[in-house]
This record gives C-alpha cells, sequence and structure tokens, in this order.
C-alpha cells in the first residue's frame, strides 16, 4: 500500500482530481476500495484534503 500511498501523492503534486479521476490513474493495479482507503488515511494524517469543488489537494506542498 505504500506504493499506492506514494502514488497518490505523486498525481497531486501537479493537480487537483477527484476521487474518480485518481481511481483510473490507479487502476488496474489498485481497487476502487484500496484507493479509497489511502485517501482517507491521507486526509486524516494532514496530508490532503478534499476543497470545495470535490477535488483533491495535497496540504503545504
Amino acid at each position: 500500500m505504500d506504493k499506492l500511498r506514494e502514488r497518490i501523492i505523486e498525481v497531486l503534486q501537479c493537480n487537483q482530481l477527484t476521487t474518480d479521476e485518481i481511481y483510473h490513474l490507479c487502476s488496474p493495479d489498485y481497487s476502487r476500495s484500496q484507493v479509497s482507503c489511502i485517501i482517507s488515511h491521507l486526509e486524516a494524517g494532514g496530508i490532503i484534503k478534499k476543497n470545495t469543488c470535490e477535488y483533491w489537494e495535497l496540504i503545504n506542498e
């Protein structure tokens, strides 16, 4: 799951993406539930946040 975590952070470094867009970039290697789980962990850890338009973005990057 560390590779998935790194992949999500990598794609968010230059982009703000929706959950579906992140999933699309991480599939077929990871399931939707795995992507959602890592997104939740990153949000709880204060690494990413969802803005008002449903796009995820990195915090302090």
